[in-house]
């Protein structure tokens, strides 16, 4: 699993462009012919998604969280995967709400843990 931003948590991811790279950073790779291409697609598409936002790092309620509109894409194998790592260095999940943007197979991990908290970027409108 990659380490975000250079090994540490930013306190706050001030722009579109700072979430996008967060996502990119904890993404399950998607295999394409065409990687590099997908690669900038889907910074481009999170940079216009989270134009005008920044996210905060906080820490939350697992119970409080849902699961976001990708959850019938979760597979085993990832995770599994993610069951291999502590729950303290699971990287933050991304939420809008207390809807799960990124981190689905991480949020089963900590629900079938029963793990009380754990960190996130909470995505908001910049004021």
């Amino acid at each position: 699993m990659p380490v975000p931003l250079g090994g540490f948590m930013k306190k706050t991811l001030k722009n579109a462009k700072e979430i996008a790279k967060y996502l990119l950073s904890t993404e399950t790779p998607r295999y394409t012919p065409d990687t590099e291409w997908n690669t900038k697609s889907y910074l481009h598409d999170w940079e216009e998604t989270f134009k005008g936002c920044k996210a905060t790092l906080k820490t939350v309620n697992v119970s409080e969280l849902r699961y976001g509109l990708l959850i019938m894409n979760l597979d085993q194998e990832s995770v599994d995967k993610y069951k291999l790592l502590s729950v303290k260095t699971i990287p933050p999940l991304v939420v809008r709400g207390n809807k799960v943007i990124e981190g689905n197979h991480r949020l089963r991990v900590l629900k079938l843990s029963k793990t009380k908290t754990v960190r996130v970027y909470v995505v908001e409108e910049l004021t």
